[in-house]
Parts: structure tokens; C-alpha cells; sequence
């Protein structure tokens, strides 16, 4: 029975510690210094400068609300920090002017240079971004940095692929464009012979709008640029603020989910703090008994606090479960592009309408079974899964191809097909394929 009342009393003292911690916010807050913390309360309001269309990672939608990876993050910061957050948009060289001159506090998208650290103040690297040639579909004499010489480059202006250019000696004309859309749509044309482009946002835009039989993408990256947020040099306060937030956002594995989010691949499990801590906590239970006392006369203010966290959390859990759900609903009802998940083993675990609409097969019928079985016809088996085992050994992409793959019925459908390799922390690999169907650009070419 002295057993029995003294475990329910380790366990009252356990959970009240707990309510404790979670009633002081601020032993587990962002570390800011006090000169940091008089900014945020003098300045309250952070304006975010961010370009209209470079999606994934900011554009204006079409209810024009601002929206991409760098802005979900903004808005986690200024939740944990407590400052309101404003967001506008303009075109790239529209952006850094209004940083420089005052009118913007942070630009939410900058790749780090030398030459650009003279201006701006950096945060740390968020992303790192393939950057790539593209050209028309039918050119072949380009094909890497040096095919560049006397050439006409299209280049969002004020984008950091002139500078490089520059440093590589290569000697070239340029036609400025005011976003990547517009110099790919230059490059199409005719207009232009290439583009070098962010290739995120280069393929978001290709496929969008389906012209995937007039571009393509030649060679290695040129160079992997360094994503960060950057203020004036004037202003290098707020760009170390912001640093401490983005330190927090990566430690705490919220960068990952929103990266997987925009990518549109599954969320791995996420340890919880009290998973993470629990053992530590329950140690030093101990020895903080005494601090009992002050939790219970301080009971009634306790309730608050913990009620108004729980809020906030709530807030943010619906937020991030909506966001979820409204790129869930736009993988899945995608209209142009057969979009189908499967493991190393060929075990199908994503199937969206579109895949439905061009291979016949429904997705109860598709999920669990092999994908190669279901699609990749019987003399192509072989090779597509050399195809498989190579990527996962080297870590390189399968090249883009045209197809003709398999439907339910036995008839065959020629397709632009593209693998991607997805490893998530604590869950099997797995292969995303996107299937666009070329039947209509056949039939009008044969036409």
C-alpha cells in the first residue's frame, strides 16, 4: 500500500514538473540577446519582400495569397518570436532594391556571394539549389558551361547566374527577363538559346504548363547555389535574429516537414519533446520536488499560461494539417501528370487519378501491387530494374525518357517518364514517377 501511494505520488509530482516546463515558455524559447529582444519590441512588425512566381519556394497563387517554403518559415519564426510578420511581392531585381533601400526589411529568397555579402547580411544556407541549363528540345550543340561562348543567355535579372558566368570567362549576350517563367518562355521562342535557371522552379514551370516537348534540361548543374534570407547591411540585427529562428526551425525538424510538404512526399515519424527527454526529465524529477510548492500557489496563473500555449499550438497544428491536405488534394487531382509512389521491391504505395485516367488500373487495385507487373511491359523489366539498382548504388538520377508503357487493358501509351529517389529518415527508400501521356503531341506530330 506505501508502495502503491508513493509511485502515485512520483507520478503527481512528474506531470506537475511538466506543466511547470510548459508554463514557462521562455526556458525553452529562441535564445535572443537583450539587445535582440529590444529590437523585436520597438520594430514589432518585420515586412518580407519575396518574388511573385519562384515556386516552390515563394509565389502569389491565385487568390493572390503569398505562399511557398521561405514564407512557411517566416511564419514559424515570428510565432516563436512573437513579432507580426508582413509579406509582399515583386519581381527578383524589385525585391533586392526594396531591401536596400529600406522599403523591405528581409528578402526571403538570395543566393550567397562574395560579391553580394558587400551589400547584403546573410542568414545561414535553408536550401541548397541545382541551378542548369535549358534549352529547346530539338538543339543539340549545347550541351554544357563552354557551348555557352557567343551565346544568348535569358537571365532573370538581378539572379546571380550573370555573375557566374562572368567569373567563367564565358563571353555571352543576355536578355534580361523579370522571373524564370518568362526566360524559359524567351528560350521556347526562339528568343534566346538558353536559360539558366534554379531547376525547382525551371520544371515547376515546364510542367504546369505542359511544355515538356519544347524544353529540356542539358548537363550537369552548373553550380549548387546557397539559398538564404538577407537583409542590408544596415540591418544586420534582424538578419542574426532571424538566424537563431532558422537554427531552431532545422534542429526542431520543422524545415523537414516543410520541405516535404512542398515536395509532396510522406512525412517520416518526428520524436516529440517529451519522447526525446523523457528519461532526462524523469531524473531530474528528483531533484526539483521542492519547486512543488511554488507550482501549486501559483496554480490558477499555471492554467492560463498552459491554456494559451495549447491554443498557439493548436493554431499551428491545424495550419500545417491544412497546408498538408490542400497539396495532398493538388498531387492527387493533378490533371496532366500520372504521378505513382513505389518501393526498391516494385511495391506500389502511391496511385492519383490521373495514373487511373491513363493505365486503367483503379487505386485499390494499384496499391500493394508490383508496379513493374502493372505497367513496364515484360522485354523492359530486366532493364528497368538494372535502372533501379544503379540509381540507389550511385545516388544518380534515372534519365527522363520516353516510353511506351502498359495499360490494364494490354494496349500500350507512349509517356515522358521521370524517377525520383526518395530517402526519408527512419522509412524505407522509396521512387516517385511522373508519367505525362504523349498520345496528343504523337497524333498532331503524325497529323
Amino acid at each position: 500500500m506505501a508502495i502503491t501511494k508513493k509511485s502515485s505520488f512520483l507520478r503527481v509530482c512528474f506531470f506537475s514538473l511538466i506543466l511547470l516546463f510548459a508554463s514557462l515558455p521562455h526556458l525553452f524559447a529562441i535564445d535572443l540577446s537583450k539587445e535582440e529582444k529590444e529590437y523585436l519590441r520597438t520594430k514589432n512588425t518585420i515586412v518580407f519582400v519575396s518574388q511573385t512566381r519562384y515556386p516552390p519556394f515563394e509565389f502569389t497563387d491565385a487568390n493572390e495569397q503569398h505562399e511557398g517554403m521561405m514564407l512557411d518559415i517566416a511564419r514559424w519564426i515570428a510565432v516563436e518570436m512573437g513579432f507580426k510578420p508582413v509579406f509582399t511581392d515583386m519581381t527578383f531585381q524589385q525585391a533586392q532594391e526594396a531591401v536596400l533601400s529600406g522599403k523591405a526589411d528581409i528578402l526571403t529568397s538570395l543566393f550567397y556571394s562574395d560579391k553580394r555579402k558587400e551589400k547584403f547580411e546573410f542568414t545561414g544556407t535553408i536550401f541548397d539549389v541545382p541551378v542548369s541549363i535549358f534549352v529547346r528540345t530539338e538543339r543539340t550543340d549545347i550541351k554544357d558551361l563552354n557551348d555557352l561562348n557567343g551565346k544568348t543567355i535569358a537571365i532573370q535579372k538581378g539572379d546571380y547566374a550573370r555573375e557566374f558566368l562572368e567569373s567563367k570567362k564565358i563571353r555571352f549576350n543576355t536578355l534580361d527577363t523579370k522571373d524564370f517563367a518568362e526566360a524559359t518562355d524567351m528560350v521556347i521562342a526562339g528568343k534566346a538559346d538558353a536559360v539558366i535557371g534554379d531547376e525547382q522552379i525551371v520544371l515547376y514551370h515546364i510542367f504546369s504548363n505542359k511544355l515538356t516537348a519544347y524544353a529540356k534540361k542539358v548537363g550537369e548543374p552548373l553550380y549548387i547555389g546557397r539559398n538564404c534570407m538577407a537583409s542590408n547591411r544596415d540591418n544586420a540585427i534582424l538578419a542574426r535574429i532571424l538566424n537563431k529562428g532558422i537554427n531552431e526551425v532545422r534542429k526542431s525538424g520543422v524545415l523537414d516537414k516543410i520541405s516535404t510538404k512542398w515536395l509532396g512526399t510522406q512525412f517520416g515519424h518526428h520524436e516529440s519533446f517529451l519522447e526525446r527527454h523523457l528519461w532526462p526529465l524523469s531524473a531530474a524529477a528528483g531533484g526539483i520536488l521542492f519547486l512543488l510548492l511554488w507550482v501549486w500557489v501559483w496554480n490558477v496563473r499555471l492554467r492560463t499560461l498552459v491554456r494559451k500555449e495549447a491554443e498557439v499550438i493548436t493554431r499551428r497544428e491545424e495550419a500545417l494539417r491544412e497546408s498538408e491536405e490542400r497539396f495532398r488534394c493538388l498531387l492527387q487531382n493533378v490533371p496532366e501528370i500520372a504521378i505513382q509512389g513505389y518501393r526498391l521491391d516494385g511495391t506500389t504505395t502511391y496511385w492519383n487519378q490521373a495514373s487511373e485516367r491513363l493505365y486503367g488500373y483503379t487505386v485499390q487495385e494499384a496499391i500493394g501491387q508490383n508496379l513493374l507487373d502493372l505497367i513496364i511491359p515484360p522485354e523492359m523489366r530486366g532493364e528497368v530494374q538494372k535502372s533501379i539498382q544503379q540509381m540507389v548504388e550511385t545516388g544518380e538520377p534515372i534519365p527522363s525518357a520516353e516510353l511506351s508503357l502498359m495499360r490494364k487493358n494490354g494496349s500500350r501509351v507512349a509517356v515522358f517518364s521521370n524517377h525520383t529517389l526518395v530517402n526519408l529518415p527512419g522509412s524505407p527508400s522509396e521512387l516517385f514517377c511522373l508519367d505525362i501521356d504523349l498520345t496528343t503531341s504523337k497524333q498532331a506530330k503524325e497529323a
